[in-house]
């Protein structure tokens, strides 16, 4: 038997970063979905803890001459890091 059939060493030491399932929202969907999880959140809240943790990890282009352009994508579970970063640190600076 070799190590390839071995499942003990096939385990990903990094664990479930990456799943083909994750979720994927825009920009604007990223602000609804925080706002409904923290009620009322500032501008300044958004931009100070918010957007520049926000990573966006893939964009799809679309015609442009058709009225349609790229849409910018962010990980649900990046937004859900930065939601759970404000409860815990709200009037924190620069988190």
């Amino acid at each position: 038997m070799s190590n390839f059939e071995n499942p003990e060493n096939t385990n990903n030491p990094m664990g479930n970063m990456q799943s083909d399932s994750e979720n994927f929202m825009t920009i604007g969907e990223a602000i609804s979905y925080m706002c409904e999880k923290l009620g009322r959140i500032s501008r300044t809240t958004f931009y100070r803890c918010g957007y520049r943790k926000m990573i966006t990890v893939r964009s799809y282009g679309r015609n442009k001459s058709t009225g349609r352009e790229a849409v910018k994508l962010c990980r649900k579970s990046e937004v859900d890091y930065i939601i759970q970063t404000i409860q815990e640190n709200p009037h924190a600076e620069n988190i």
